[in-house]
């Protein structure tokens, strides 16, 4: 039991009685008690340097499991000293700690590249104090491996942070994903990017690039006015000319599209288009081209030649061909 042995070079007040016992009945005392070991590590490099032998002895005896381990050992990290950089043990320096990993969790999800859609995954991203994650990541099955360790670090380090610094939280669930595989890309149908109109745009004819249809189980979203006064598919674009009164304020239109479709050849989907006005009492009317990618289509329907929407205030079928 060498890990059992390194334990006498703990201090006092880590008492190694209760600690075996912790080590036999609970890895989640001893790991507590290691933390705050850490705490006091970062006096000196002879100190790290002893905590690393504690941790490397418990590992095999205790840490089957990563997680806590990879707690301590970013913990140790983030309040050790280095040639160049000395990083105090403090709230501050934990949520820079914290950010820092999200930094490079997000780096390694990168594009989250997929060739279909079994090249997709999700996972729970940070803590939150009520118990589940605050939201969730889409990632490439390519980058499972590289990010077990990072992920497991930072949603551990969070919920370690939410007890020693008494964070609280409300108890709402984050929808999970609906995954499709778009563009070469993960992507979550719930989650469909917006056209944001800002006032310095109005004059171009088409001020922004296309966005995406965010899927929805509701379509009974309320909004800001706007005329709808042409809608048309173009390749794998459905382009559509609005007018609104403004001019101060930037303008969001979001296009909904129905999770259902309904059983006919080629299937119809509900759309819907949103408009958030964001309170601009502004009164120039202004013209605007919106346009939206429809090639997610393609991924839904692959042994299909197309699809045709039904556009709230349109009365006429949009046929889109693949």
């Amino acid at each position: 039991m060498r890990g059992i042995r390194n334990l006498r070079l703990l201090p006092q007040e880590c008492d190694r009685t209760k600690l075996g016992g912790a080590l036999a009945t609970s890895v989640k005392n001893l790991s507590a008690c290691l933390l705050r070991f850490a705490r006091e590590v970062q006096k000196s490099d002879a100190w790290l340097a002893r905590a690393l032998r504690i941790i490397r002895g418990l590992e095999k005896k205790v840490m089957r499991s990563f997680g806590i381990l990879a707690l301590i050992a970013l913990f140790i990290g983030a309040c050790g000293s280095s040639d160049s950089v000395k990083v105090e043990c403090t709230e501050e320096g934990d949520r820079a700690q914290l950010a820092a990993t999200r930094q490079d969790i997000e780096a390694l999800v990168g594009e989250a590249a997929c060739g279909a859609l079994e090249d997709c995954r999700f996972a729970g991203l940070g803590a939150k104090p009520c118990g589940g994650p605050w939201e969730y990541i889409i990632y490439s099955v390519a980058d499972s491996a590289a990010l077990a360790k990072p992920l497991a670090v930072y949603n551990a380090f969070e919920a370690d942070m939410n007890q020693r610094y008494e964070y609280a939280s409300d108890c709402s669930v984050p929808n999970e994903p609906m995954l499709a595989c778009s563009a070469g890309r993960c992507i979550d149908l719930l989650q469909g990017g917006t056209v944001s109109i800002r006032s310095d745009q109005v004059d171009e004819p088409t001020p922004v690039d296309p966005g995406r249809p965010r899927f929805a189980m509701d379509m009974a979203v309320a909004g800001d006015a706007f005329t709808l006064q042409e809608a048309r598919v173009e390749g794998d674009i459905v382009a559509l000319v609005v007018g609104y009164s403004g001019g101060c304020e930037a303008h969001v239109f979001t296009l909904l599209a129905s999770l259902a479709a309904s059983k006919s050849i080629p299937p119809q989907h509900m759309l819907k288009l949103v408009h958030e006005g964001n309170g601009d009492a502004c009164e120039a009317f202004i013209t605007s081209e919106l346009r939206f990618d429809l090639t997610v289509f393609r991924g839904l329907y692959p042994g299909l030649e197309g699809v045709a929407f039904r556009l709230e205030g349109v009365e006429d079928l949009l046929q889109y061909t693949f």
